[in-house]
């Protein structure tokens, strides 16, 4: 994956959404910077419902790490 290692951001945890599994969205700038945009080889295009309505994301397994 090409890109920086690591990358230091804010993040807003305990949204009131749950998932069965950890789900870390991140803005195109910092996809970018990760080397996750455009989207690897592996992403799937997924459609999440909102309160707003339907939103388009690309889920890719395992391409970051939290600490």
């Amino acid at each position: 994956m090409k890109g920086s290692d690591s990358v230091t951001v804010p993040a807003l945890l305990n949204t009131g959404f749950t998932t069965d599994e950890l789900d870390i969205h991140v803005p195109r700038g910092v996809a970018e910077k990760l080397g996750l945009w455009p989207p690897p080889k592996g992403s799937a295009l997924e459609v999440l419902d909102t309160a707003g309505g339907e939103a388009l994301t690309y889920f890719i397994p395992n391409a970051v790490r939290l600490q």
